[in-house]
């Protein structure tokens, strides 16, 4: 087929380097006459972002732990292998989970027994609401009398306080490397931080101090049970013979 004279090709348009020096001269040419206006307000914002970093916004302060734990991978008391010497089995005889330590830490059961902790400033779960409750009478009436003694609210309070806490301020990470538990806090109020730190650390020693105790002595009350069978057992045929 033969083209029509009146086939329009289309036209593509090509941009060159001159046409880019022309667009930047034309640009050039508008901004220059208010540059001192541009440095003006540059000047401006940077003072202002200054002046609310340094005396309004308040400091952000952090605190940060490392938790270490020696395993016990395969040792044995010298009453469990006596124990397995007789074929006895107790069990095995790990180590505290260091998954289980960094769940505890963020845990709702450790924030609510931390925000109970008290000191001369009140309650830590007071202390976590001090701005609400200075502006909110209402919320701060609510607060006294539901607080510590409706067991509803005090519930839905803690509820509220874990899900920011992990949402903002908490962290807890395991280190699969090394082994380590990397746990940080941060918050406005320095002595809230470095308290609220302090007991949710406490809390974890405390409670996983308490959980290996309770597995061991359940562990030595299972051999004595088994020795007691087992002198029961020699008793019996002591005197049939």
């Amino acid at each position: 087929m033969q083209d029509s004279p009146n086939t329009k090709q289309p036209i593509e348009d090509e941009i060159t380097i001159k046409d880019i020096i022309l667009k930047l001269q034309y640009w050039w040419s508008v901004i220059w006459p208010k540059k001192n206006i541009i440095i003006a307000l540059s000047l401006f914002v940077g003072v202002l972002s200054a002046l609310y970093t340094q005396f309004i916004k308040p400091p952000v302060y952090f605190a940060s732990y490392q938790l270490f734990f020696e395993e016990k991978t395969g040792g044995m008391s010298s009453a469990m292998r006596l124990a397995s010497s007789f074929g006895f089995s107790l069990g095995a005889g790990g180590g505290t989970s260091t998954v289980a330590v960094q769940e505890y830490l963020t845990s709702r059961d450790n924030i609510a027994k931390a925000m109970k902790t008290t000191s001369e400033k009140g309650s830590l779960a007071q202390r976590y609401y001090e701005r609400d409750l200075e502006r909110d009478e209402n919320f701060a009436q609510e607060f006294s009398e539901g607080f510590g003694k409706n067991q509803r609210y005090t519930d839905s309070i803690m509820s509220e306080i874990t899900l920011e806490l992990n949402e903002w301020f908490l962290s807890a990470s395991l280190d699969e490397e090394s082994g380590t538990v990397n746990f940080s806090i941060n918050g406005y109020d320095e002595a809230f931080v470095y308290d609220l730190s302090s007991a949710l650390i406490a809390n974890t020693e405390e409670a996983f101090l308490d959980w290996n105790k309770k597995k061991s002595l359940s562990a030595v009350d299972a051999f004595e049970v088994k020795v007691d069978s087992l002198e029961t057992a020699i008793d019996a045929t002591l005197r049939r013979l």
